[in-house]
């Protein structure tokens, strides 16, 4: 059986693409290469921790808990 990681993992200046066009004139458009400068969480939300299989510990947030990147 095929594993799949069920966990997004981002860091810091991770590559990632546009999925929409934000401000074309400046290069935010559709299918555009970017980078994650940090990810806005929603007020009041907290993060849970949680062990991944290597025995990491890691504090993550659901993607619901979160307004954007």
């Amino acid at each position: 059986m095929k594993h799949i990681d069920q966990v997004l993992k981002l860091y810091y200046h991770c590559p990632l693409m546009m999925k929409e066009n934000m401000d074309v004139p400046n290069g935010q458009a559709n299918r555009s290469q970017v980078r994650l400068l940090g990810v806005n969480v929603k007020d009041r939300e907290q993060p849970f921790a949680t062990q991944l299989e290597s025995g990491a510990r890691i504090n993550v947030y659901y993607a619901s808990q979160l307004e954007g990147l």
